[in-house]
């Protein structure tokens, strides 16, 4: 008798202006795109304006790891997870440096399972990993220079509940990163006249500085500036610790703030590659 193969599933739960807002077929769409399942187990439409819709849905794929980088994106969407097991935490291993797949917080109300409870964390906090008391469930986003080695911090999407903002019925004013990065781009103009100083300066043998930002890899330039340094062009580099990261996450990565360095696309969960390209 073949055996059937597992199930890995969870239930996540939409509400509010799911439907004008068009989270709703976003969410199907997404789950359908990483080709996974969605069974809709209820689904109530608000008939007036001010109503709040409501619809809960079964997710299925074919692996726990798919299934987890799913039930992530779509957190992102408003997604609420109905949560079935408690969070998992992992130990740092020295000062300054979370354990790995830690789960890195947003700027919106996060909750935490814990010994079958909900927890609320003390605050809000961007870009921050979530520190647990084991003994008393207290949860608290903490930044580097505050971990120590030994802390229990939350790893992976397990157990961890993030409250949306309402969806609005009307269009927003501003969305942060959605489509274009920097809109510093190279000019032939200005460079023209840079390589030739350059040209000259090495062919006098003398020295070349530049003072460099994180633009450098926004733009894709990061290439160009190593090659100018390897081919004697370039012979002193000043800049802060900001073009190091930028230049970790591309060579981790290959994106910048979370923006691919060969598209220019927005990258599925690309927000988290800064902070781990420093941890």
């Amino acid at each position: 008798m073949a055996m059937k193969n597992p199930r890995f599933s969870e239930t996540v739960l939409l509400q509010g202006h799911i439907i004008d807002s068009l989270t709703f077929s976003k969410v199907l769409d997404r789950i359908m795109e990483e080709g996974a399942r969605f069974t809709i187990q209820d689904i109530h439409v608000g008939q007036r304006k001010f109503e709040r819709s409501r619809a809960s849905l079964e997710v299925e794929a074919d692996s726990q790891a798919k299934l987890d980088t799913l039930l992530k994106e779509l957190r992102n969407l408003g997604a609420e997870i109905l949560e079935k097991e408690d969070v998992a935490l992992a130990r740092a291993p020295r000062n300054g440096v979370f354990p790995d797949g830690f789960y890195t917080t947003t700027n919106l109300e996060t909750w935490i399972r814990f010994k079958g409870k909900w927890v609320k964390t003390t605050r809000e906090e961007m870009d921050a990993g979530i520190r647990v008391d084991p003994k008393t469930g207290h949860a608290e986003p903490v930044r580097f220079g505050e971990i120590r080695r030994g802390d229990a911090f939350v790893v992976g999407q397990r157990g961890v509940k993030v409250v949306p903002l309402e969806r609005p019925r009307e269009g927003v004013l501003f969305e942060f990163m959605t489509s274009a990065a920097s809109t510093e781009k190279p000019k032939a103009a200005f460079i023209r006249p840079i390589a030739e100083f350059l040209k000259k300066i090495k062919k006098a043998k003398g020295k070349a500085i530049v003072v460099a930002g994180p633009a450098v890899v926004h733009t894709g330039a990061h290439h160009d500036l190593a090659w100018l340094i390897q081919n004697g062009y370039i012979h002193v580099l000043f800049a802060g610790n900001a073009l190091a990261t930028h230049d970790l996450e591309a060579a981790l990565f290959g994106t910048s703030l979370g923006m691919s360095l060969q598209s220019g696309a927005v990258t599925r969960g690309g927000h988290e590659h800064h902070l781990r390209a420093i941890n």
